[in-house]
């Protein structure tokens, strides 16, 4: 009787490798729902890399490659001076991080506008690019009349700040930055220099862009209209560089396209048929398309081999050697008349 009735020690042993065999049941049920998760989750991992990588694709397919090679000075903020006797007194730069998009981004991106994608496949290595705030002039007419009190002081400090004071009073080569001349600003608000120094295809540019803002800007903009300020003074000097590059630079935007020898005859220059090779009016034809590549319109002869194409508020010279056009320099406006 007493062998066949289960003690205490035996129905507690019984219980754990019940519950243990459970367990083993319960972890075999749910291993497969578990290998599919962990399978499941590189396909997510891999769809968020695929965004990844197809992002920059922008910047491969269209537009120039643009290399970043500017100290870090060019995107933090700075006080340049806080010596009033100073050139560099009441300059500051401007952090990047203030705009709406990194400046290489903003330059990349009016590059790759330009009609027809000339720069595509182009190596654009910037050095420097920053931009300043000069508040010099508005600093030091507070400081001069600080010491004079009552409404008296304060009446004249407005009148100098408000008034166009005309442009920096040191030479440019003795500032770290944030030079202009009087005949540079348009509004009585602190300028935005923004100074640009790059090579393009190993050959260097430089630009100088000068901003009058229409509100006060601080040198950490925090508000969207000072924001938009600084937008709008990177944006010109981008569109500066553009304009360099295609005034100077226009053999980089020769096409190898129009080396046919064999073309039909043509005797009007906005045909869309090419004439025969040989004549004046080939190098006009072929002037045509590299207008067309800039986005201009009609040309007309100015020389032997030297035509002007009308684009939107300027006109372009194109010079053609050796069968091969491309643009030189620009022609205002009055001169195109």
């Amino acid at each position: 009787m007493n062998q066949s009735a289960p003690t205490f020690s035996n129905v507690r042993h019984l219980i754990v490798v019940t519950l243990f065999a459970a367990g083993l049941l319960v972890g075999c049920a749910s291993s497969p729902k578990s290998k599919s998760t962990q399978e499941q989750a590189p396909a997510k991992n891999d769809a968020s890399a695929a965004t990844s990588t197809s992002a920059p694709a922008r910047s491969e397919s269209a537009g120039p490659n643009v290399v970043d090679k500017r100290p870090m000075s060019d995107r933090e903020a700075e006080i340049h001076s806080l010596w009033v006797s100073s050139c560099d007194y009441g300059v500051f730069t401007i952090p990047e991080d203030s705009a709406a998009e990194t400046y290489m981004a903003s330059l990349h991106d009016e590059l790759a506008a330009v009609p027809g994608d000339p720069w595509s496949g182009h190596q654009v290595v910037v050095t420097h690019y920053a931009a300043y705030l000069n508040n010099k002039k508005a600093l030091k007419s507070r400081a001069v009349f600080a010491g004079v009190g009552g409404l008296l002081g304060g009446l004249i400090a407005n009148a100098v700040t408000k008034t166009p004071t005309g442009g920096e009073s040191c030479a440019q080569n003795k500032m770290h930055g944030g030079w202009f001349a009087g005949s540079e600003v348009t509004t009585s608000f602190a300028p935005i220099i923004v100074e640009l120094e790059a090579t393009v295809d190993g050959k260097p540019f430089k630009v100088h862009s000068v901003y009058s803002p229409t509100v006060a800007t601080s040198p950490k903009p925090k508000k969207p209209a000072e924001r938009a300020q600084l937008d709008a003074a990177i944006k010109k000097a981008d569109k500066a560089f553009v304009s360099a590059l295609t005034g100077q630079a226009g053999r980089f935007m020769a096409s190898a396209k129009s080396t046919t020898t064999n073309v039909p005859d043509a005797t009007n220059a906005n045909s869309s048929e090419a004439p025969a090779v040989g004549g004046g009016s080939e190098l006009m034809f072929r002037a045509k398309k590299v207008a067309d590549q800039m986005g201009c319109g009609n040309i007309r002869s100015i020389g032997e081999t030297t035509f002007a194409a009308q684009c939107t508020d300027h006109a372009v010279a194109i010079d053609c050697e050796s069968g091969q056009c491309y643009p030189t320099h620009t022609i205002s406006t009055a001169t195109n008349q």
